[in-house]
């Protein structure tokens, strides 16, 4: 193998190992929600986000009620209403919850006031090894190059084995 395919194959591994060990390489700042204007009032979509925070949503279409459930807290309210049952009481919102454009939509204002505080916006969450050891401790990573000896494993049209790639990687 060429020493240029070498180096490429040893930075993608490293590339690849970092990515796994380090969790979400890129977070982004904020949540991006298509936002609509109704008489003066900026409105977002309800159910894209219940859809990114993981937020249970039910709606009855007989009485146009829509139930959130995430976690202990719980959120009804109802299409052209502007009064929210949160945990049990009641929150009055500026504006009702509207249905534009066959989507249902509440205040952004509810949103940022009620929705942010219950059901927190995580943009990626870092998954670490579980275990008694944090991930500084690693001190050394073993290969295993897979075939050798007698088993050159699977033989390309142009002889190349299987064998012979597993040790360049490795």
């Amino acid at each position: 193998m060429t020493k240029l395919f070498k180096l490429l194959l040893l930075v993608t591994s490293c590339c690849l190992l970092v990515t796994l060990f380090s969790g979400c390489g890129t977070c982004p700042v904020r949540e991006d929600l298509v936002t609509y204007d109704i008489k003066g009032t900026t409105y977002v979509p309800l159910i894209p986000l219940c859809e990114k925070r993981g937020v249970a949503w039910e709606y009855d279409t007989y009485s146009k009620t829509i139930s959130l459930s995430g976690g202990t807290h719980k959120i009804s309210l109802r299409v052209g209403d502007a009064l929210a049952l949160v945990d049990g009481r009641p929150e009055h919102l500026r504006h009702p919850v509207e249905i534009y454009q066959g989507v249902i939509v509440v205040p952004l204002r509810f949103k940022e006031l009620v929705f942010d505080d219950l059901f927190k916006y995580s943009p990626c969450t870092v998954v670490r090894p579980k275990g008694e050891f944090p991930l500084t401790s690693i001190k050394k990573v073993v290969i295993d190059a897979g075939h050798g000896g007698n088993d050159p494993g699977a033989i390309g049209r142009t002889g190349l084995r299987e064998k012979d790639v597993n040790l360049d990687i490795a």
